[in-house]
């Protein structure tokens, strides 16, 4: 995901909509909860470099931007969710499923139950549900 495809919508709510290139998953934009805002403007001030007065390029990518192998920087992502499930105890689904692992990819088809587990976690983890898709 790069800059470009982010925008700040400043209504009766703030939130991100995140425009993403087509996919088998979606074709519409996606909305994110309004406390994502604060995260992603921590992202941005975090590259800025203001001693040269420097802007964000609005094609960098918003998250590991200094990997330009995007192969790497998704294997990064998917090594950090894999710690963040075995230190959660979010890792194995319910007894009955077949697939009873989770996955990066397993998140959107399940984000009520993994929604439902961090509350069961609450007071243990400071983990929030990322956004929430308009389809």
């Amino acid at each position: 995901m790069q800059h470009r495809q982010v925008q700040v919508v400043r209504r009766k709510f703030t939130y991100l909509r995140l425009t993403l290139p087509p996919s088998k998953g979606h074709s519409f934009p996606i909305t994110t909860m309004p406390w994502v805002v604060k995260v992603y403007m921590r992202i941005r001030a975090r590259r800025l470099k203001p001693s040269v007065g420097q802007e964000v390029s609005i094609n960098e990518y918003v998250f590991y931007p200094e990997y330009p192998n995007r192969d790497y920087a998704l294997k990064q992502i998917q090594r950090q969710f894999e710690v963040l499930l075995a230190v959660t105890g979010l890792r194995v689904k319910g007894v009955k499923e077949q697939d009873n692992d989770r996955t990066l990819y397993s998140l959107p088809r399940e984000r009520r139950g993994v929604s439902h587990d961090l509350e069961e976690l609450e007071g243990r983890s400071p983990l929030r549900p990322l956004s929430v898709s308009t389809q």
